[in-house]
């Protein structure tokens, strides 16, 4: 199971063995593809719809009331709890179909085009 890493002089290795000089080992992310759209005042329908209803708009207005949709956000159920995409966040879909929002920031450093 997982080994509780108090201090690098405590590190056992894959035998079990203390290890006085390694190091944590380090781990890269596998490659996933993932599909993502950017919340825009235009879009929140669309995201709402690709989402078939999981991903809610606030307020819900419509294309004729653009102008009012400036104060839009999207409410994102997720298994920690309900978060928020404003405006310019990005809305991921996952592997298993779950959603979730990512800054753009974090978006563009983690994520390029597949």
């Amino acid at each position: 199971g997982p080994k509780t890493i108090v201090a690098s002089y405590d590190y056992r290795d894959e035998a079990g063995e203390f290890c006085m000089s390694c190091d944590v080992p380090y781990y890269r992310k596998k490659p996933v593809v993932i599909q993502a759209l950017r919340f825009t005042k235009y879009n929140g329908v669309n995201i709402e719809e690709w989402s078939e209803g999981k991903v809610k708009r606030y307020p819900s207005v419509d294309m004729k009331d653009v102008g009012v949709a400036c104060g839009e956000f999207l409410q994102i159920p997720t298994l920690e709890g309900t978060m928020t995409a404003n405006l310019g966040d990005w809305v991921i879909k996952g592997l298993k179909g779950e959603f979730y929002p990512c800054k753009p920031d974090i978006f563009e450093a983690s994520y390029e085009t597949a």
